[in-house]
């Protein structure tokens, strides 16, 4: 025959009913539990918070109550926080790196200045001190001095380190190729004798007497 003393207690699991909400852990106790809440939930029942997915018992989105870590703006010089479970992530302006974004990058570090460039850090950003005959952000543009066509109809232009040079065609000299070579009549008269010049604003024959004829272009021999 078995007795029962009277003051015996039956423990009964309080946790038999998964009393504990959104992923949380129950511990049985005597006539009562605990619950061990999942991250970012909180409550004696873990139900503060409104899961709206899950992952392998994880919550990825959650509209309720789930704990802000952004809320403290831990993220600087103006760095973006994105609040994720039990953690934060910061995505980091141009120019600084670090969880929080506190560590100065130095953006000429890479050299991105082109073409014996000069960069200066800015911050948040660099800028280029281009050398001669290059231009651009990062001075990755050869400037082409010819492209505005600085010789004239009579030469043809070759782009030069911050310049350019007229390779003038025959008859014609000067920077741009815009002035008539000036021929020596005297010199003329002697191989080719009686020769037609156009001399400025007349026609006429060079005249024996004078050595030189400013801009003459022999257009006929009459001989």
């Amino acid at each position: 025959m078995t007795f029962c003393k009277r003051d015996q207690a039956v423990n009964i699991n309080e946790c038999r009913d998964d009393p504990c909400l959104n992923g949380g852990r129950c511990k049985n106790g005597l006539n009562s539990f605990s619950c061990q809440c999942a991250t970012g939930y909180t409550g004696d029942t873990c139900g503060t918070g409104n899961c709206k997915r899950w992952h392998k018992d994880v919550c990825l989105i959650n509209d309720g109550s789930e704990i802000d870590e952004c809320s403290s703006n831990p993220c600087q010089h103006g760095g973006t926080c994105y609040d994720l479970i039990a953690s934060y992530k910061c995505s980091c302006t141009n120019g600084y790196k670090g969880n929080d974004c506190e560590t100065k990058v130095d953006l000429c570090q890479n050299k991105p200045c082109l073409n014996g460039a000069t960069c200066s850090d800015k911050g948040d950003t660099f800028s280029c001190m281009c050398a001669d005959d290059y231009t651009g952000d990062t001075c990755g543009v050869e400037i082409d001095e010819c492209d505005n066509q600085k010789c004239s109809s009579h030469g043809t232009c070759e782009d030069r380190i911050n310049d350019y040079y007229c390779l003038c065609l025959a008859g014609y000299t000067g920077k741009d190729c815009q002035n008539v070579v000036i021929l020596d009549c005297l010199v003329i008269l002697l191989v080719c004798p009686g020769i037609m010049l156009v001399c400025p604003g007349i026609l006429s024959t060079c005249p024996r007497t004078t050595p030189t004829c400013a801009g003459v272009i022999p257009i006929l021999d009459i001989m």
